[in-house]
């Protein structure tokens, strides 16, 4: 009986929580600045601590005001605004050098933070250290795309190493995990570390970027920085968080973030084509039409993709001047289906199927571990890659529970 009696309690807490988060008013991080972090970082004239924000254009609060505007207005001195990839103003393509320039509104200088560009090595992809000592504190406000592989996350780590080097504070203003809170697929083996792959994390992470900021803290960093986590209000992992603006140049919508979750790794398959670099980026899955692969084919594959709630249709697109047929996909609101498991589905039905897969360079990067890769080339079966993700899932989510500050928690997908 009181174990019933606990259960109903934990029910009416969590119903509660719900019910107060539809009630009160849901604010971003910059749109909750703390007290002590104004005082700290806000002064008269000379006294003003120096900052550097790393940002972009998906650094908005739910008024449309870009972060660096907000933040000038709350009387920062703003140093330097630090780009990542894609730019300050989320132009660049993917793995595009960024150049320095000057943001245009305040005149505040723009430093690139992604170095050379796409070589995936996260050498020069750290803050330059004659900057660092200008400063007296960092700010970080990107949004997330929920992926291991997508590199805002990658930049947050090299702040926080560079913060914790040169004994400068780091503040994160939270946002929303747009994927949600399942965590799921592999870690990142030690020979695969790149700035695709930064930190042994599920490839579906399931944390806000404040959280993340506190796992890279506790169990990434050899030497933890000064954080401080500017947390997200009446807010829970379950409702239906703002999309405020384009992620990068292919992940221009709330769909297109839904369909990175697997098709960012499809797209790293030849010859499929997930729609980059046109309107339907990550939202299309394709083949050539010189593989005449069958309709009835890809009636089989739309019936498995509702299987997990997506709706799809028949798409016809020219790449590089090449016709590809396909099927076109549609997310549902708020979606949940199980992205790493839907990733094996899909390559198990072509591969079924006598498709002939081609990996580029990066693939096992992005994915973490050569386990998958391995099983689709038929040099190993899928049980190993099964039983070694559902071991690493346990003990990174028993890292992470510490630092989660949101409910209800994460939950593991396997």
């Amino acid at each position: 009986m009181d174990g019933y009696a606990r259960q109903l309690r934990s029910c009416a807490a969590f119903l509660l929580l719900c019910m107060n988060a539809s009630i009160l008013p849901f604010q971003l991080g910059i749109e909750n600045l703390s007290a002590p972090a104004r005082r700290a970082l806000v002064a008269d004239g000379a006294l003003a601590p120096r900052v550097g924000l790393i940002s972009n254009q998906t650094a908005l609060d739910q008024s449309g005001r870009r972060t660096v505007d907000v933040l000038k207005q709350e009387g920062m001195r703003i140093a330097y605004i630090l780009a990542p990839e894609h730019g300050f103003d989320g132009k660049a393509l993917a793995g595009k050098p960024i150049r320095n320039g000057v943001d245009e509104k305040t005149g505040i200088p723009i430093v690139t933070v992604y170095g050379r560009g796409g070589d995936y090595t996260i050498a020069g992809k750290r803050i330059d250290p004659a900057i660092m000592k200008q400063l007296d504190a960092v700010l970080y406000d990107i949004q997330d795309s929920g992926m291991r592989h997508y590199t805002y996350i990658s930049t947050l780590l090299c702040a926080l190493e560079a913060a914790a080097e040169h004994g400068k504070p780091l503040y994160v203003f939270d946002r929303p995990n747009l994927l949600g809170g399942n965590i799921e697929g592999p870690l990142v083996d030690p020979e695969l570390k790149s700035f695709i792959s930064i930190a042994p994390i599920a490839l579906r992470h399931g944390m806000t970027v404040g959280e993340l900021a506190r796992y890279f803290n506790a169990h990434v960093l050899q030497k933890p920085a000064a954080l401080h986590v500017i947390p997200l209000t009446h807010f829970n992992r379950i409702m239906r968080v703002p999309f405020l603006n384009a992620l990068s140049p292919n992940l221009p919508t709330r769909q297109s973030v839904y369909g990175y979750s697997f098709l960012g790794i499809v797209g790293e398959v030849k010859p499929f084509h997930v729609g980059v670099g046109s309107e339907r980026a990550f939202q299309v899955i394709m083949l050539p039409d010189a593989l005449s692969f069958p309709s009835l084919e890809w009636r089989k594959l739309s019936a498995l993709l509702k299987e997990y709630g997506i709706h799809s249709c028949h798409e016809t697109m020219l790449k590089r001047d090449e016709p590809h047929t396909g099927l076109r996909l549609s997310f549902p609101d708020n979606a949940q289906f199980s992205s790493f498991a839907l990733l094996i589905k899909l390559l198990s039905f072509f591969k079924k199927r006598g498709i002939t897969f081609s990996f580029s360079p990066t693939f096992d990067k992005a994915v973490g571990t050569p386990l998958l890769r391995k099983w689709c080339q038929g040099e190993s079966l899928i049980d190993p890659l099964i039983n070694q993700v559902k071991a690493d899932l346990q003990g990174f989510y028993k890292k992470a529970q510490e630092c989660f500050l949101y409910h209800p928690h994460p939950t593991i997908k396997t």
